[in-house]
């Protein structure tokens, strides 16, 4: 029999129960409730038990798909089910347990994020209890925004072994940011406008697959097409052309697009790894030596795939710092509050500044409404830009940082954290 109808005979359904009709010594007369919800139970909506010990796989499978009841043959019910007595049914009793070996196998994916789950539950209300709860009824207040890979060998808080609630992220390929980009903006508008983050961190990581795919060449023909060529030009092009190159799928036009300014980057860099690199691959193009593509896969300790994963975080902390959203916010910063005064030399005080004459009185009721609980400062945002490691798990700052007009940006570990040296 084809696995579909396998499936379609596991598939858990809704039957009602008949109940006996209510007698004296009940409180209440009994109704008929269904027996099986319609929609299938989550890990959220059902009582897990916190225990150390993770649910057998057996159990666990009674959780998701219940057995379904006999069907109800009450005279109440205007048409009732019929008893599954067909030979599938039968079949399907019969290998029952086999079956169910099958779809463990075919979905262990899903199987491993539920498991997952139920150990997430128990560790927190061990490890830190209540947390989850602060956060869900008193809001977040994280202090660092990450614009970082969406990769999913980059786990933000598995990196920095932080709590939820401390980074606010946005992920996409290849840590970039585009001020153009609706969701870009709108993510960073909301980190310094409403969440008030201090920091905002542009995380990169070697081995990077976007940066990659920048620095290979693209097909004959795409060049028109990703650089957003009307329909007129590129249709003249092709037809002045010897061979007719198909355009780019849709789904490798949206990427190529994305990591044009990457492209960009790796074809006017002078650094001398991205430069020895290109001009190695304009040597190989113009021989005719596989296009101008190295025959191997690019490694991640190569040079130039190095060069370029930190050039690109450089020039996407250059972007987060001159968008209008930065720009805004510190010009809101410099009319609110000063910038603080230069750390003085070893053994000097710092003298206090004399009280203003516009002070007002905290006894006037002008007090009530200029306090500085009603209008509270914002806060200094600082750029950086850090490079994480995938075979090692070092994060190295690579000592970009920006900071507001007149204030003195954190310190920097270029080449890496203290602990990493």
């Amino acid at each position: 029999m084809p696995l579909r109808h396998w499936l379609r005979a596991a598939t858990p359904r809704t039957t009602l129960v008949c109940l006996p009709p209510s007698t004296s010594h009940s409180a209440r007369p009994l109704r008929h409730k269904r027996y099986v919800s319609s929609t299938p139970p989550t890990a959220s909506s059902m009582s897990i038990p916190i225990s150390p010990a993770i649910p057998s796989l057996k159990k666990t499978w009674s959780w998701l798909f219940p057995e379904p009841t006999s069907a109800c043959e009450c005279p109440t019910h205007t048409i009732p089910r019929q008893k599954q007595t067909s030979k599938e049914q039968k079949t399907y009793a019969r290998h029952r347990e086999r079956l169910h070996r099958a779809l463990v196998d075919h979905f262990h994916e899903i199987e491993q994020l539920y498991r997952g789950n139920v150990e997430y539950v128990r560790s927190m209300g061990e490890q830190n209890p209540g947390l989850l709860e602060d956060l869900a009824f008193e809001g977040q207040r994280p202090p660092f925004m990450l614009i970082d890979c969406s990769d999913s060998r980059v786990n933000e808080q598995g990196i920095f072994n932080a709590q939820p609630g401390t980074m606010f992220t946005a992920g996409n390929i290849a840590n970039m940011f585009d001020e153009t980009d609706m969701n870009s903006n709108a993510v960073l508008a909301y980190a310094v406008g409403t969440l008030g983050v201090k920091h905002v961190v542009v995380l990169g990581h070697y081995g990077c697959g976007g940066v990659a795919a920048s620095m290979t060449p693209l097909p004959d023909g795409w060049e028109t097409h990703v650089n957003g060529e009307t329909a007129s030009n590129v249709a003249s092009i092709t037809e002045g052309s010897e061979v007719a190159c198909p355009p780019p799928a849709a789904s490798d036009l949206a990427v190529q697009k994305w990591i044009q300014p990457i492209r960009h980057i790796y074809n006017t860099s002078e650094r001398w790894e991205i430069r020895a690199h290109r001009e190695r691959a304009e040597r190989w193009r113009k021989n005719g030596i596989n296009n101008g593509q190295s025959k191997k896969p690019l490694h991640m300790h190569d040079p130039a795939f190095r060069a370029l994963v930190e050039e690109n975080v450089k020039a996407n902390v250059k972007r987060v710092a001159v968008s209008r959203v930065i720009k805004d916010h510190y010009d809101a910063l410099s009319k609110t509050t000063p910038p603080p005064p230069p750390p003085a030399a070893l053994g000097a005080t710092i003298p206090r500044p004399p009280p203003t004459s516009t002070s007002i009185p905290t006894d006037t009721p002008e007090a009530a409404t200029t306090g500085p609980t009603s209008k509270p400062s914002l806060n200094p945002v600082y750029i950086h830009g850090w490079v994480y490691d995938l075979e090692t798990g070092v994060v190295s700052d690579l000592g970009v940082s920006v900071g507001p007009p007149g204030w003195s940006t954190p310190r920097t570990y270029s080449g890496g954290f203290p602990y990493t040296r």
